[in-house]
């Protein structure tokens, strides 16, 4: 069902939005995003550790959003999909460092995009991060995109690409390491967010 705004006109449904982006409108996923995220926000903030984390996890989850729309199902209800996608995001995030598959920097902790001031991240930060995971060599962005977009463990990863688990380990933290130096704005020569 479509809502009514102030001026009286008729907003697009959650489910119309998905389908203009699915279509290749961009503007529609920012319009998805303002929507949802904030709702999305507050429900994770009864669940995760701290806010902190509340935002990493809206933030990671429509990067996965972004890059999954080709999954998704037209007419299926947008907000239980994205639910799971956030909930799969947060035990994810929540999971002992010693249970999870991949290592994807020195200190082994998988690295994330800084929070910010405010609390709804940048749909102009989630187009550049997608911008540069096109321009990563095939093997490394399948191994990121299994692995941090799929949440698939690094065994289904090196199945799914017929190689072994140390090599998925192995294209990721080489693909993030790619990431970083795609994500230094130019003139910059600070260490880039981590991604």
């Amino acid at each position: 069902m479509a809502s009514a705004s102030v001026s009286g006109t008729v907003s697009p449904t959650l489910e119309q939005l998905m389908n203009r982006f699915v279509d290749g409108d961009e503007r529609a996923f920012g319009e998805l995003y303002e929507r949802v995220a904030p709702a999305l926000l507050a429900k994770l903030s009864r669940t995760a550790r701290d806010s902190e984390q509340a935002r990493d996890v809206v933030q990671s989850t429509f990067l996965k959003v972004f890059r999954a729309k080709d999954k998704y199902e037209r007419g299926a209800a947008v907000m239980p999909w994205i639910s799971v996608i956030a909930k799969r995001t947060l035990i994810d995030e929540q999971r002992p460092l010693g249970a999870r598959h991949e290592v994807l920097s020195h200190d082994g902790q998988l690295p994330e995009v800084e929070p910010t001031a405010h609390t709804q991240p940048d749909v102009e930060e989630l187009l550049r991060l997608r911008a540069a995971l096109e321009q990563l060599p095939q093997n490394y962005r399948d191994a990121i995109e299994l692995t941090k977009v799929s949440g698939m463990t690094g065994s289904e990863a090196a199945s799914a690409l017929k190689t072994t688990s140390a090599a998925i380990k192995q294209r990721v933290h080489r693909g993030y390491e790619l990431l970083r130096q795609l994500l230094v704005p130019l003139g910059d020569n600070s260490t880039p967010a981590a991604v």
